[in-house]
């Protein structure tokens, strides 16, 4: 007699009883009246009486092997999305979440497990541990602006895949031009992250110089140029001041940056023209009561003597020092100076007797 099923999941037991006699004899080797089968297998008694009468029966017990199910769809996603996991066909599912479908989806890391049930009632269990990957957070560097005529070098770092806006797939590019620049990355564990930079275009100055006074000057004058309101300046002559003093001729060119850090060049030509260089020609002296001619030089547009005189060439009759200003035709000027002597005629006395007689002489 089976006390229970004799068809059972492994794992489980029937008590087979085989009645009162005097002696037992079962086919595992047990001599008691009743036995605990847990193996698939054919189960025979032998009883016997005190007579020595002897009987025997046999009895199949069936253990069904239990499920072995395995979760199958990975062991990690990224963070934000989701994994399927699942276990194959069986009429029952248990899972650890709670749900009683073939399939569950998790958005959590942790450890699932799964009880199911085939056709006889048994039961197996697995389980699976699922981690979420980070998405890794990109950083663009290189800036956000840059100057025109220029251009901007960006870059994301190390990652294992690249897709820029611009269908760049390197970690870094080079832009020309203004707009919103995106860069979508691949880490090693196949999660991704984006990030996004404005990139603006700064125009570069345009300097102008004002100049204070006439660029075109003589020797000895100066002119102020003066660059305009920027935050650094570099001229031509190392000046780094907004405003140069120019003495000499040439051109003048000035680098100016502004807040942005663009430049702008401008330049201004200066010229300098020489004062005339004359020479006052003629004596340097004469006796009393005569005179001299002095001439200033000639091809001037205006000749001014210290006698106020405005002819090329003069006449003094009087010893002194002598001054004309003469101007070029550029309205350029020079100066010339010289001294006169005027020297004291001789004062000549006769030696000799006032008379003398006749036939005599005398000598002076």
């Amino acid at each position: 007699t089976a006390y229970g099923a004799t068809a059972f999941c492994d794992g489980g037991s029937v008590i087979l009883d085989a009645g009162l006699f005097d002696s037992y004899l079962w086919s595992t080797g047990e001599t008691t009246q009743s036995i605990v089968a847990t193996d698939d297998a054919d189960y025979t008694v032998i009883v016997s009486l005190a007579d020595g009468c002897t009987n025997a029966a046999t009895l199949s017990v069936t253990v069904y092997a239990a499920p072995e199910p395995i979760i199958n769809g990975g062991n990690s996603f990224c963070s934000g999305s989701f994994l399927m996991l699942a276990t194959g066909s069986f009429p029952y599912y248990s899972w650890s979440n709670g749900t009683t479908n073939e399939t569950i989806s998790v958005t959590d890391s942790g450890m699932y497990s799964v009880s199911v049930y085939d056709a006889n009632g048994c039961m197996g269990t697995a389980s699976h541990t699922v981690s979420v990957n980070a998405n890794p957070v990109p950083e663009i560097t290189g800036g956000n602006s840059f100057c025109a005529n220029s251009f901007l070098v960006m870059n994301v770092g190390s990652y294992l895949h690249y897709l820029w806006s611009t269908n760049a797939t390197i970690d870094t590019i080079t832009v020309a031009a203004a707009g919103d620049y995106t860069i979508t990355v691949t880490n090693g564990n196949g999660c991704t992250g984006t990030a996004s930079q404005t990139v603006v275009v700064n125009a570069n100055p345009n300097p102008a110089i004002t100049a204070n006074g006439a660029t075109t000057f003589c020797s000895g004058d100066s002119v102020t140029l003066d660059a305009g309101t920027y935050s650094s300046y570099l001229w031509s002559n190392n000046a780094t001041a907004q405003s140069v003093a120019i003495t000499s001729s040439g051109s003048y060119s000035v680098t100016v940056t502004n807040g942005n850090g663009c430049t702008g060049i401008t330049s201004q030509t200066v010229t300098v023209n020489a004062n005339p260089s004359t020479t006052i020609t003629g004596v340097n002296s004469f006796c009393y009561g005569g005179s001299a001619t002095l001439d200033g030089g000639s091809g001037y547009a205006h000749y001014l003597w210290n006698t106020a005189s405005t002819s090329e060439s003069i006449t003094v009759t009087s010893g002194g020092t002598y001054t004309v200003t003469v101007t070029a035709l550029n309205g350029c000027t020079g100066i010339a100076s010289k001294t006169i002597t005027e020297n004291t005629n001789l004062i000549l006395v006769i030696t000799g007797t006032n008379a003398f007689c006749s036939g005599n002489s005398t000598t002076l």
